[in-house]
């Protein structure tokens, strides 16, 4: 149930905040050191009391409440006829698997499966996007890009200096573990003659 609720409430804040996200200013040849695109990520901690369906308190803790990621944007200098981008940080290895629009993905201080890993300090991401250059109709009438129809268009890096900081907000958050009624449980099979 609690990792039920987990996938949701992710779900939910991709939809709500996944269309936008900073905007990150892409390297030039020759730049200074000093033109990183700076991203803070913080982590927030605060007490947090689960109750579970019996009414008693099941767990009473110091939990992140908040993880450190932030949405970021890559934008590319023509949007028109996208079918793919990749973005990874050189300094991790780490791609963002999971992507809005083809620009924009969450960049994460922690290990997170759809994320992009990163460092404190400067990282330098590895950008692609690839256009189509000519849709087929398909026999439902929806369009497709075969691969031998898509070009890489753009690539690049961007580079951003991450600040990492840790806080720990005051009071508590309580959670109702038993949110939702019990299942029934099911009937016990009957020996067999």
């Amino acid at each position: 149930m609690k990792m039920t609720w987990l996938v949701l409430v992710s779900l939910s804040s991709i939809c709500i905040s996944g269309c936008t996200g900073q905007n990150l200013t892409k390297d030039t040849p020759n730049q200074s050191a000093g033109t990183a695109n700076a991203v803070a990520l913080e982590r927030d901690f605060q007490e947090v009391i689960h109750y579970g369906c019996g009414g008693g308190v099941v767990s009473d803790g110091i939990e992140t409440v908040k993880s450190p990621t932030q949405w970021v944007t890559i934008a590319p200098n023509d949007p028109t006829n996208l079918v793919d981008s990749t973005f990874t940080d050189t300094q991790t290895n780490s791609a963002a698997v999971l992507t809005t629009g083809f620009t924009t993905f969450q960049v994460d201080y922690s290990y997170g499966a759809l994320n992009m890993h990163v460092i404190s300090g400067i990282n330098v991401i590895d950008y692609a996007f690839s256009q189509c250059t000519q849709w087929v109709t398909n026999l439902d009438g929806s369009q497709s890009c075969p691969t031998v129809n898509q070009i890489t268009s753009e690539q690049g890096t961007v580079t951003i200096n991450v600040s990492y900081t840790e806080k720990t907000l005051p009071g508590q958050t309580v959670i109702n573990d038993c949110s939702s009624p019990s299942p029934t449980p099911s009937p016990t099979p009957s020996p067999t003659p």
